[in-house]
């Protein structure tokens, strides 16, 4: 109705209708410090379910970061800003893109393998499951290029806090070699799951 009162006699407007979404950002939530495992483990796995659909589809969302989660009402978690998705359809590129806190190692040094581009968000969501149980980041630096070091040649710390079975599954989303990772997130949330159990 609003539209067709602002322009009555010209052609229809285009629209792009999106959800309103109440709640915050999930960088918000980690203002106050760690979330407990079975919290952390919760979003994750809903995360993991998010991403595992637009993989399928081809789609690779390449800035996974608690800015770009949502908390909604009745513990829903939404993945949002799709403003760096790549088309696996597209095959790899060799620019570096993203946030360079959560860049997977390849990301950094473009060297992601043909059909593997999705396992950038597999990264992603390791580094973000290690701040959401540690209460920080897992490479941290003064500049940026230190941390794209860090990503590249360091060891993953400890996941404080964690339980055996879930610092093996983080540790194991921040593999240096992507051929090492869990392969497809459908896998992920059925162990963050189980976990949960």
């Amino acid at each position: 109705d609003y539209l067709e009162q602002a322009q009555p006699d010209g052609p229809p407007l285009p629209v792009l209708v999106t959800e309103l979404l109440a709640g915050i950002p999930l960088s918000e939530r980690l203002r106050s410090g760690p979330m407990p495992p079975p919290e952390a483990v919760a979003v994750c796995a809903q995360l993991a379910d998010a991403l595992q659909a637009a993989h399928e589809l081809g789609i690779v969302h390449r800035d996974v970061k608690p800015a770009n989660v949502l908390l909604a009402p009745g513990q829903r978690v939404v993945l949002a800003d799709l403003g760096l998705v790549l088309s696996e359809l597209d095959g790899p590129t060799k620019r570096a893109q993203g946030t360079p806190n959560y860049m997977s190692p390849e990301s950094i040094l473009g060297t992601i393998a043909p059909g593997a581009t999705h396992l950038v968000d597999v990264y992603a969501l390791g580094v973000l499951a290690f701040w959401l149980v540690v209460g920080h980041l897992p490479f941290e630096g003064k500049t940026s290029i230190d941390v794209a070091r860090l990503h590249v040649e360091a060891p993953v710390p400890e996941v404080a806090g964690a339980s055996p079975k879930l610092a093996a599954l983080v540790t194991e989303m921040l593999a240096k070699d992507p051929l090492a990772r869990p392969q497809q997130l459908e896998g992920v949330s059925f162990r963050l799951r189980a976990l949960r159990a």
